[in-house]
């Protein structure tokens, strides 16, 4: 609870970069409850009581110098660094940095660990539930059949008969030595995967974000290191060298019982958490005024706010996720 406590005082005092200055609500001493139940307390700031645990736990994230044992001034200076973590938790907590959208967010996180995740553990599960969610979710651990493949876009632009001309001539310098399909894609290729050779990686047949599934249809048809002659699919011709397959795999029970634990304990959590939501929204009064929710422009507040608007996500040429690594999810199971 001490690291927990300290590190709340640092996030409080240092996380609140989004917040104007001087938009947090100051509150008096002892307006929000800082006191916890401690048997014996070692020493007391402003009413809120320190453990024996509270400095124990200190002194083991700071060995003593000889290795052995605290020397009297080195107890003295941990016990200093406890109070003194008390005394900026509290300023914090009356200054009411709690406010902060970081903070807040660590706090529901502590909140939802206390009371939701940390009831629920492995042991909670045996075979048998396990097994019956692996029997209905099946298909969740099928690795598809896959196909690695490179492609060389020409855009047909303004002048189709030069762009189609282009094609076949870059095709059949790829024909005569399909080791040089990289360096063709990467002096000519008019693609997003050019910078790579044109391999656009390991890919299902339900296809991959920004490649056109006819293109995916056709490399599903090649042989490993053949070579398609140019077709056109939109505004493009396409040249596909198929690089490497995969066959489906269905994998067992054992081999993915780690990944099954974790789906059944998430869905609990999920449950869990959800349930104690609703519970504590029905303990607490909330009054809209939704008249007043209608006339906050969304579009404008954040700006207002200091804080920059969000920029939409985008993928440069070595930002999509062409390259596979050799795994799939789930491939290297362990048990938790």
């Amino acid at each position: 609870m001490r690291m927990v406590r300290t590190f709340l005082a640092l996030a409080l005092l240092a996380g609140c970069g989004g917040q104007q200055s001087g938009t947090a609500p100051t509150l008096p001493a002892g307006s929000l409850d800082v006191k916890r139940a401690v048997a014996e307390p070692i020493a007391v700031v402003a009413g809120a009581p320190v453990s024996a645990e509270d400095l124990a736990s200190h002194a083991s994230r700071n060995r003593p110098a000889d290795g052995r044992s605290h020397t009297k001034e080195e107890r003295e200076r941990l016990l200093d660094e406890v109070l003194t973590d008390e005394v900026l938790f509290q300023k914090a907590i009356q200054a009411g940095l709690y406010h902060d959208a970081k903070v807040r967010k660590i706090l529901i996180n502590l909140l939802l660990r206390q009371e939701v995740y940390e009831k629920v553990s492995n042991s909670d599960f045996g075979d048998e539930e396990l097994r019956a969610y692996y029997d209905s979710h099946r298909d969740d651990f099928v690795v598809p059949e896959k196909v690695q493949v490179r492609r060389i876009v020409v855009k047909i632009g303004s002048d189709p008969a030069a762009a189609e001309a282009r094609a076949r001539n870059i095709y059949a310098k790829a024909k005569a030595a399909p080791t040089s399909f990289p360096a063709l894609a990467m002096e000519h290729s008019e693609g997003p995967f050019k910078r790579r050779g044109g391999d656009v990686g390991f890919v299902p047949r339900e296809g991959k974000p920004g490649v056109e599934p006819e293109v995916i249809a056709r490399a599903f048809d090649l042989r490993p290191e053949e070579i398609t002659e140019p077709f056109q699919v939109g505004d493009a011709w396409h040249i596909l060298m198929l690089v490497n397959r995969r066959d489906r795999v269905e994998r067992t029970f054992d081999q993915m019982r780690g990944s099954v634990l974790r789906m059944v304990k998430q869905d609990r959590f999920e449950t869990l958490r959800k349930a104690y939501v609703e519970q504590a929204r029905k303990e607490m009064p909330i009054e809209v005024f939704q008249a007043k929710v209608d006339a906050v422009d969304l579009e404008r507040l954040p700006h207002a706010m200091g804080t920059p608007p969000r920029r939409p996500h985008t993928h440069g040429d070595e930002g999509e996720d062409g390259h596979d690594d050799g795994h799939d999810a789930g491939e290297d199971e362990k048990e938790p």
